[in-house]
């Protein structure tokens, strides 16, 4: 009927019927990053029919895990666990302490990095900070559990996050962010 439909996509990860659909009757999808336009030419749409538009967010590159360490002052003989966010009872930051404390008595040089700040829209969060500095004051740990308190830049998260043996979200709830 001399109608043209152009979808917008911002999300296509998976091959689904109802996306399949849009796909094959729209005249052009618009997709942001590289990844969604090969999933909709997964649901079957025509590649020449995909346009690439990408958000204006610049693509950072992380270092390598040797380099984002030695930037860190990170030992190469550590075993490093990260943990990034908002400390929040829900989280269980408290439980991964922990488990750290328990694979150090097996004998591993683990040293846990617990990225990130109170929130302040939690009521609980800055208790829950004081009791978790007051559990690794008791176990003797302050060795080797780290608190990088307050904002932290982002460069300096993806730092962590790569220099990182295993990153750890122990989500206690369904509250996922």
């Amino acid at each position: 009927r001399g109608v043209r439909v152009v979808a917008l996509l911002h999300n296509a990860f998976t091959v689904d019927p109802a996306l399949r659909a849009l796909v094959q009757a729209a005249d052009c999808s618009i997709v942001h990053i590289p990844e969604n336009r090969l999933e909709l030419i997964a649901n079957g749409a025509q590649p020449e029919k995909i346009s690439l538009i990408e958000l204006g967010v610049e693509r950072v590159v992380a270092p390598d895990p040797a380099r984002a360490r030695r930037q860190l002052g990170i030992p190469a003989d550590q075993k490093l666990v990260v943990s990034f966010g908002f400390v929040q009872q829900h989280k269980g930051l408290d439980e991964i302490i922990d488990a750290v404390h328990k694979v150090r008595a097996r004998g591993t040089n683990a040293h846990l990095y617990l990225v990130g700040g109170v929130n302040s829209e939690d009521p609980t969060s800055v208790e829950y900070l004081r009791a978790l500095k007051q559990l690794v004051q008791q176990a003797g740990l302050q060795s080797c559990i780290h608190f990088i308190d307050g904002y932290v830049p982002e460069e300096q998260v993806t730092g962590y996050l790569t220099a990182a043996d295993a990153v750890v979200l122990n989500y206690r709830s369904q509250h996922y962010e």
